[in-house]
């Protein structure tokens, strides 16, 4: 199954990737992610499915589901209870559906779907942050490397902690600095986190289509 017709008609913000992605299973456990399994990210009460993001990338994830990454204000305390249920009745559903021999299209109404996403800044003009990478304040940094290690992409240099490759914007090295020495200045992206601050914070229902 393609990750489109798992997620459409979902909120979602593409990072990095394509939608048409092959699917093969939905895992919330990083040690039984295997070649082209979608990774869930659950935060529980012992660990965070966030920190196992590199295990799962290195064991052959295709997609991640994960909190927003640029703000701990919207989603906040999402997942909750009733998320999760849906999010386990969801991934049943969904692999009796990937067993099947074959996988009929979704029927929906896309009367409704408009354009491609575009980030936008406070005052509604496109948000032009592709380049932004994280800066790091020298004053606080004890060259600890959390912040090499816990990237993604691999893009901080592990000798020198600074940004020098591709940035998805995830602030994985600014939530893991101990010392809150990382953080974001590009005025673009700034102003595209505060928008969605302003504007998406109410409790938005889950929508699944199977």
């Amino acid at each position: 199954m393609k990750l489109t017709e798992l997620i459409q008609d979902m909120a979602y913000t593409l990072m990095a990737g394509t939608l048409d992605t092959d699917i093969t299973a939905l895992e919330y456990d990083s040690r039984k992610v295997i070649p082209g399994s979608l990774f869930v990210c659950l935060t529980g009460f012992q660990a965070d499915g966030h920190d196992y993001i590199p295990k799962a990338l290195e064991a052959g994830a295709a997609a991640l589901v994960c909190r927003h990454a640029f703000s701990q204000v919207v989603g906040a305390g999402r997942p909750d209870e009733t998320d999760q249920a849906q999010i386990a009745d969801f991934a049943a559903r969904a692999a009796a559906k990937l067993s099947g021999n074959a996988l009929p299209p979704l029927e929906l109404d896309r009367s409704e779907i408009g354009p491609y996403y575009t980030p936008l800044k406070e005052d509604g003009t496109p948000a032009k942050f592709l380049k932004a990478r994280p800066l790091t304040d020298w004053s606080k940094c004890s060259h600890c490397g959390v912040c090499a290690r816990s990237c993604p992409m691999g893009s901080i240099d592990r000798e020198t902690m600074e940004a020098i490759g591709l940035c998805v914007k995830c602030q994985a090295c600014v939530r893991k600095c101990t010392r809150r020495a990382k953080f974001f200045e590009d005025a673009d992206f700034l102003s595209h986190v505060a928008m969605l601050e302003q504007n998406y914070t109410r409790r938005a229902e889950n929508t699944v289509l199977l």
